[in-house]
């Protein structure tokens, strides 16, 4: 484009004309998105359920100033910042959720993921040489295709594109930088990139981005300077600067339901008599990539298919596209069921190949990336054509995948609409292009606007080519953000209440209630969540062999052992319905209706901590499970141990009392008068990194019961007990990675001015 000879159009220009293409991708995605960017509303699914409490409650930890380690108002308390899906060293959740209102900060979680991405990608093609048009292209192609699906409401997946795009953007810049002060930047940012991938989706989204990473890191192989040194230094830099995210991740997986796999998780809930827990893998049909040639939903744009295949024509950038043709050919593969169940089940003990094949259908968000980075080359290998023969021979196989094959397979005319329209639009401006580069340039707002009314468009997918849930039309929210973020009428009388709240009934009524505890501060022995404490996902299961989702945790019906053991004061059912044939034993009737639901408390009140005198000691953790399946065990006669408490019980049920206080999320004080030495029970979920001190001594914390703690107490009169949730992988994970950081910093600042002298 010409710059305007006039100074004053001239500097408009030059700082217009670099910030065009990444305006236009942020534009078309808020208008695409303009539903959740502007008002306060929210769609049904993982969103509300999981995303908006789990980071809601790690907002509000982080602008308390603290690292909230433990969290109490899920499954009789869990371990936070170390479960993968927290939040905790998740720059984009732990900025909008500690600065701005959790309304806000969900809905711009939705919207600024898509546009990362598409800026992510739009850096990457322009480090690597591509022109500004060709890289507004890919961008606005993955960017929009993200936006106008529901791709942008799985949040680990579109976070996982959005944070595989920078990552690669800033791996590119690494490769090509010629001094060592800017590519020990660039080395760190990369590392810094590829952790926040870990931290949007540790497991297959990880797995997918680093797929991509590695495949471009290896096309590059050849053109990098000392190949061993470089790649070396990226592979030693990209956990090392991550350890506050990876350490507590590594370390907490071996005591969760997620540290056995799903192939394990399967045989353990088989041991209970539940089968039913892993859910059937979501298959795709092999024609499923033709979905992304019709309209409405992931549409990844006519001119971006249409050239995918022509960026085999450009021998500049042929090994870039090997690259990221053999990426989508396996994310194509990768995605089918048949290739998944064709793995030899002795692989699945591997947890990368337990993981993948629990759900290969994940594997297909990357092929979205790779048409769009194929695309960009494309345009650039049409620009650069020297006959009309040529760029007749470059468009024919996209036009015959793209449009004929779709027509063939049954598409109707209406889902091919726009396809056409945006084809013929962006063939008339490569044309006219060819002769005038004005053309060329304005070929991004063709496919803008294409884009912008396949995001703009409702209605149902085509069926003929059985699209995988995540490629349909994204659906208008209909949850209003200021109701489902007030307590209402039953979780104002919860937060009256004292103890915890179950779900009882179908997993309906579970619906209903999953993890809004979490959002008012009421606690909950239900959750919604993939990584449980093993001990109290085994015991779920346990005591009610039901067939419930592994990602689940809730009671059909009420055991009074359970109940009591768990300090569960209140129970929610649907209204009508007569508790005890539901819940199974006598309540107070039903205390609070809102709606078809209705809120009953229990008599007499469980306390959270009381003193006993009366235990035994099981040989195992396993032991002491059996010891609670069995049906004559009652919690408030004796307390099964797994090793010695350093005292002697006696044949008295109690030995004293104790009242316990919250000091915080995850610490309390327990007052307790003894009569004789005992163990305080206390009934919050057991975990390792619980610590205890009498009297300002430390003591242990037990596991009893299997699921809850104990601490022995060994002298007779009044003591304070003090708790508090301390695990200290947060504390090394963060000193590493600050330390790491910190000398890559001195080592650039060094090198920066070394070369400044030398020059």
């Amino acid at each position: 484009m010409t710059i305007p000879r006039n100074p004053a159009l001239a500097r408009v220009f030059r700082v217009a004309i670099p910030l065009a293409g990444p305006m236009l991708i942020v534009l078309a995605v808020l208008v695409v998105l303009r539903h959740f960017a502007f008002r306060d509303l929210l769609s049904v699914g993982d969103v509300r359920t999981l995303w908006l409490p789990t980071y809601c409650f790690l907002g509000k930890s982080l602008a308390h100033g603290y690292i909230p380690g433990w969290n109490p108002y899920s499954m009789a308390g869990v371990p936070f910042a170390a479960d993968p899906q927290s939040g905790w060293m998740y720059a984009l959740p732990m900025a909008l959720f500690s600065l701005s209102s959790c309304s806000f900060a969900i809905r711009w979680m939705i919207v600024l993921q898509p546009i990362l991405a598409g800026l992510g990608l739009y850096a990457f093609l322009r480090s690597e040489g591509m022109s500004r048009p060709s890289s507004t292209v890919g961008g606005l192609s993955l960017a929009l295709a993200m936006a106008a699906s529901k791709i942008s409401l799985a949040l680990p997946f579109s976070a996982t594109l959005a944070w595989t795009a920078l990552t690669l953007a800033a791996c590119s810049r690494y490769l090509r930088s010629t001094n060592a002060s800017q590519r020990s930047a660039w080395l760190l940012l990369t590392g810094l990139a590829w952790g926040q991938l870990a931290a949007a989706h540790l497991s297959v989204g990880l797995l997918m981005g680093t797929l991509a990473l590695g495949l471009f890191v290896a096309g590059r192989a050849r053109s990098i300077e000392r190949p061993g040194r470089t790649i070396g230094l990226l592979a030693v830099t990209l956990p090392l600067v991550n350890l506050a995210y990876l350490l507590p991740r590594l370390a907490y997986a071996p005591r969760t339901s997620l540290g056995l796999g799903y192939d394990g998780l399967q045989k353990l809930a088989a041991a209970f008599g539940d089968r039913g827990v892993v859910p059937q893998p979501i298959t795709t049909g092999t024609l499923w990539p033709l979905r992304l040639a019709t309209s409405p939903g992931a549409f990844v744009g006519a001119v971006t298919l249409g050239l995918c295949f022509a960026a085999w024509w450009d021998r500049r950038r042929r090994g870039l596209a090997a690259t990221f043709s053999v990426l989508g050919v396996l994310s194509y593969l990768l995605g089918l069921g048949a290739v998944a169940r064709a793995i030899p089940h002795s692989l699945r003990s591997n947890r990368v190949v337990d993981f993948y094949a629990h759900n290969p259908y994940w594997m297909i968000f990357e092929l979205l990336l790779a048409l769009a980075v194929l695309g960009a080359i494309g345009v650039e290998a049409w620009r650069d054509a020297d006959s009309v023969r040529t760029r007749a021979k470059m468009v024919i196989p996209g036009l015959l995948v793209w449009a004929v094959l779709p027509a063939v397979f049954g598409t109707g005319a209406s889902h091919l609409l726009v396809p056409a329209a945006g084809a013929l639009a962006s063939g008339a401006l490569l044309f006219l292009g060819v002769r005038r580069a004005v053309f060329y340039a304005a070929l991004p707002a063709a496919v803008t606007i294409e884009l912008t009314v396949n995001g703009l468009l409702g209605g149902p997918s085509p069926v003929s080519l059985r699209p995988p849930p995540s490629l349909g039309a994204l659906p208008n929210p209909t949850v209003k953000l200021a109701k489902y973020l007030h307590p209402g009428p039953i979780y104002e009388g919860l937060l009256r209440s004292d103890g915890r709240y179950a779900t009882v009934g179908s997993g309906k009524v579970f619906d209903r209630t999953t993890n809004r505890g979490t959002l008012f501060g009421a606690e909950s022995v239900d959750a919604y969540n993939a990584v449980q404490l093993r001990r109290y996902w085994s015991y779920v299961r346990a005591v009610q062999a039901p067939s419930i989702k592994y990602n689940r945790a809730y009671f059909l019906r009420s055991s009074p052992a359970a109940f009591n053991l768990l300090q569960i004061n209140s129970t929610v059912t649907r209204r009508n319905i007569p508790p005890a044939s539901t819940v199974g034993e006598a309540q107070h009737g039903e205390g609070v209706i809102e709606g078809d639901w209705a809120l009953h408390d229990r008599r007499p009140v469980v306390p959270r901590a009381q003193i006993v005198a009366r235990w035994r000691v099981a040989d195992s953790s396993d032991s002491a499970l059996r010891e609670l399946m069995r049906r004559q065990f009652d919690p408030s006669r004796t307390v099964v141990l797994e090793e010695e408490p350093g005292l002697r019980g006696s044949d008295r049920a109690t030995a004293g009392t104790a009242r316990y206080r919250w000091t915080g999320d995850q610490s309390a004080t327990i007052l307790v008068n003894t009569t004789a030495p005992g163990l305080l029970l206390i009934r919050n979920a057991y975990d390792e990194h619980w610590h205890a001190t009498v009297d300002g001594r430390s003591v242990p914390v037990l596991a009893a019961d299997y699921v809850i703690q104990a601490v022995p107490v060994t002298n007779a009169g009044p003591h304070t007990v003090e708790l508090s949730y301390d695990d200290p992988t947060l504390g090394y994970g963060l000193l590493v990675s600050a330390v790491s950081i910190g000398g890559f910093l001195v080592y650039a600042a060094w090198s920066g001015l070394r070369e400044r002298a030398d020059g």
